[in-house]
């Protein structure tokens, strides 16, 4: 599957805008994403190993709540990396 980095984060990835895991939930493609990219560990994941508040999901185009990280996926999935922003 291929998850969409957005802004930010892609610096912790070497700058790329996308890249491919294999998985078969949200979940094990997070995990597979900070495997390939460790340093994106502490800014994706809080202590606990959960997605931080400021990063929101999109699978295929929805967005996804907190308790969704176990929904499957298929090989053709798609899942997009927001990070929200802000500023005074």
């Amino acid at each position: 599957m291929k998850i969409k980095l957005s802004g930010n984060l892609k610096r912790f990835a070497n700058f790329n805008s996308v890249v491919e895991v294999e998985a078969a939930t949200v979940r094990e493609a997070i995990r597979g994403l900070v495997a390939q990219h460790p340093q994106l560990g502490p800014v994706l994941l809080d202590n606990a190993a959960t997605v931080r508040i400021v990063h929101r999901l999109f699978l295929d185009g929805d967005q996804l709540e907190p308790d969704q990280l176990d929904r499957p996926v298929g090989p053709q999935a798609e899942l997009g990396i927001l990070t929200a922003l802000a500023g005074g």
